[in-house]
């Protein structure tokens, strides 16, 4: 198993982000092992159940915690923002450990979730790194096809075949299904040319000549990238 360099509170509750399959949920589930109580929003009879009714989560919560139950852990805990409000409540009432893991704070920013200020720290974790990697790590590789955990060890072709199944799956369903931009095409569009240009100094002109959008909207496209943790600007001073 290889060691991740993400230093997790022991004890303290905390909001873990990350783009899907960098492993946060392995992560988690290697570290906390002992009277740890998993909810799972990917699910979709779970997600159902507490979209219904919030506050059904809390009651578990509190039988959980009666059961000895000391770390509760909800995946992807931004399907759902409402149940941060029931986590606020229960952190004020009980002496247990709150993860919550997600592989995009766009709604959590936008829709001005509870984000539990002051009672639940931030954690990031990122595809592999050089140091987590170290004798493993293949820099041509890297370049060409980055370092998700999922495609490590894979061949080039393997590699491609997940890359391409993961980029479809990030446009059905954080970009087309949540309405985050009007013309899935033209954001697409946007996507190979921003991966192209990717460490470059980024001219939205330039970029929206090529991809048949205005500058604004390929703006907005990379604070979509920001905001599902795909991307980052380097500022270069």
């Amino acid at each position: 198993m290889i060691c991740r360099e993400c230093k997790l509170p022991e004890y303290k509750s905390f909001f873990l982000f990350g783009p899907r399959q960098v492993g946060k949920s392995s992560l988690i589930q290697g570290l906390w092992t002992d009277r740890v109580w998993n909810v799972d929003l990917l699910k979709n009879d779970q997600f159902l159940k507490y979209s219904k009714e919030p506050s059904l989560f809390r009651k578990e919560a509190q039988q959980k915690i009666k059961e000895g139950i000391k770390t509760i852990v909800i995946d992807e805990v931004q399907k759902l923002p409402a149940l941060l409000d029931e986590v606020h409540s229960l952190i004020e009432s009980s002496n247990t450990q709150f993860i919550l893991t997600g592989s995009s704070a766009r709604k959590l920013k936008r829709g001005g979730a509870n984000l539990l200020a002051g009672r639940a720290v931030q954690r990031y974790l990122f595809p592999f790194t050089f140091n987590e990697l170290r004798e493993h790590f293949d820099l041509n590789h890297v370049l060409r096809l980055g370092s998700l955990p999922a495609i490590h060890e894979l061949t080039d072709t393997e590699s491609m075949d997940v890359l391409k199944t993961y980029t479809e799956t990030y446009l059905k369903e954080e970009i087309l299904s949540d309405g985050v931009a009007r013309n899935i095409g033209s954001f697409s569009r946007f996507l190979d040319i921003a991966a192209a240009q990717c460490g470059e100094i980024v001219n939205y002109t330039n970029i929206g000549r090529e991809a048949h959008v205005n500058a604004r909207s390929v703006q907005s496209y990379y604070q979509i990238l920001e905001d599902t943790l795909l991307g980052y600007f380097c500022i270069l001073g």
